[in-house]
C-alpha cells in the first residue's frame, strides 16, 4: 500500500499522548508567568460564514463564557490570494502573543505550489484542533448509484467524470480528488476538474447536471443531501461518521485508501516565549474539553483531533512531505517542494 496515499491530510496520533498532554496543560493554565494584557485578534483568512470563521466565532465565544481568557478577543477577517493574505498580516507580528490564526492544509499547499513564500516554520503552531472529511457527492438522479460505479467509470476512462470544487486549486478538496486517482493508480492529471468560487456555487452546478460529482466537506453538503437535493457516494475519512452520513461508506469500505480532511489548527506569529506558548496551548486544552465546543463538533460534523503544539510541529513535517507528493502527481509541485 502507498504510504502516501494513506496519510495524506489525516494526522494520525495515539489518544493516549492526546490525553497526556491534556493533563499536563492543566497545573500549566494555573501557573502562567505571561497573559494577555490587551486586545487578542483571532485571524481568519476566509469570508464570514466559511468554516474557517466559523470555527474563530466558536473559540472567541467559548473564551468568553468559560473565562477562559480575560482579555478583550475579536475575529477578523482577512480575506484575499487563498489565504496568503492572512498569513502575511500574522507573519508580519512576530513575537506578538496577542495575534493568532486559524489555519487548515491550504497553509501547506501555498508554499508547496510556490503561491506563498510563507510555510508552517514562519508561524507557531498552537493546536490541531479537528478534522472535516470530504464527501463526493451527487445529483438524486446521477447515473452513479454507488461509489463502486463512480471507481468503475474512472479506471475506464479518467476524464469521463467531471468534479467540481470550491475554492481554489490545490486545497483540501482538490487533494482529495488526487488520492481518489492515486488509489486507483490513476494519473490526477488526467482527470477534469473545476474549480468554483464556492462550495455553494460547486454544488449549484452539480444539481443542474452540469457537472457530474463535488467534492466538499461533509458538513458543506449535509443539508442538500438531509432535503434530497444531493446524494453521497462516499467520504474520505477512515471510519463511517454519524448523521445524515451514517449509511454512507467511506472509500477504505471499497478497498481505496483514501483519507483527506480539511483539519482546522491555530496557529501564532512566530517568536513566541514558551510562557506564550504554554499559555495558549492550555486554553486550547479547556477549549476542546467544553462542552459547547462538543456540541460544536457534533453538530458540524467534525471529527474532535486535538494535538498541542510541539506534537502538531511533528505531524506538520510529515504532512508536508505527503502533500509535496500528492502535488507533484497533480503538476501543482514548485521545484524543490516534491
Amino acid at each position: 500500500m502507498n504510504p502516501h496515499v494513506r496519510t495524506m491530510l489525516h494526522f494520525s496520533f495515539h489518544a493516549c499522548a492526546a490525553a497526556t498532554a491534556l493533563l499536563a496543560a492543566a497545573p500549566a493554565f494555573a501557573q502562567q508567568a505571561w497573559r494577555p494584557d490587551r486586545n487578542v485578534e483571532l485571524i481568519v483568512g476566509s469570508t464570514p460564514g466559511s468554516g474557517q470563521d466559523k470555527t474563530a466565532r466558536v473559540i472567541q465565544r467559548i473564551w468568553k463564557d468559560a473565562r477562559l481568557v480575560e482579555s478583550t478577543s475579536a475575529v477578523v477577517n482577512k480575506v484575499g490570494g487563498g489565504g496568503v493574505i492572512a498569513d502575511t498580516y500574522v507573519a508580519q507580528r512576530a513575537g506578538d502573543a496577542h495575534t493568532l490564526m486559524t489555519a487548515s492544509p491550504t497553509l501547506l499547499t501555498n508554499h508547496i505550489s510556490g503561491r506563498s513564500k510563507l510555510n508552517y516554520t514562519d508561524f507557531t503552531p498552537v493546536a490541531l484542533l479537528f478534522d472535516e472529511y470530504i464527501a463526493f457527492v451527487v445529483r438524486p438522479e446521477s447515473p452513479f448509484k454507488t461509489g463502486n460505479e463512480l471507481i468503475a467509470a474512472l479506471k475506464k476512462n479518467p476524464a469521463s467524470v467531471s468534479f467540481g470544487f470550491g475554492t481554489s486549486i490545490g486545497n483540501a478538496n482538490h487533494i482529495s480528488i488526487a488520492l481518489l486517482a492515486k488509489a486507483l493508480g490513476i494519473d490526477a492529471k488526467e482527470m477534469k476538474v473545476v474549480v468554483f468560487n464556492s462550495a455553494s456555487d460547486a454544488s449549484i452546478a452539480v444539481m443542474g447536471g452540469h457537472i457530474d460529482v463535488v467534492a466538499a466537506t461533509a458538513n458543506t453538503v449535509a443539508t442538500q443531501i438531509e432535503g434530497g437535493k444531493m446524494r453521497a457516494l462516499a467520504v474520505a475519512a477512515p471510519q463511517r461518521m454519524g448523521g445524515v452520513y451514517a449509511k454512507v461508506p467511506v472509500w477504505r469500505d471499497m478497498k481505496v485508501d483514501a483519507v483527506a480532511s480539511s483539519y482546522r489548527s491555530i496557529f501564532g506569529p512566530k517568536g513566541f516565549t514558551p510562557a506564550q506558548v504554554a499559555y495558549w496551548e492550555a486554553v486550547f486544552a479547556k477549549v476542546v474539553e467544553d462542552a459547547s465546543w462538543k456540541q460544536e463538533i457534533e453538530s458540524n460534523l467534525w471529527v474532535s483531533h486535538y494535538v498541542p503544539g510541539n506534537a502538531f510541529r511533528k505531524l506538520l513535517e510529515e504532512e508536508y512531505a505527503s502533500l509535496a507528493v500528492v502535488m507533484g502527481s497533480l503538476g501543482l509541485a514548485k521545484t524543490g517542494n516534491q
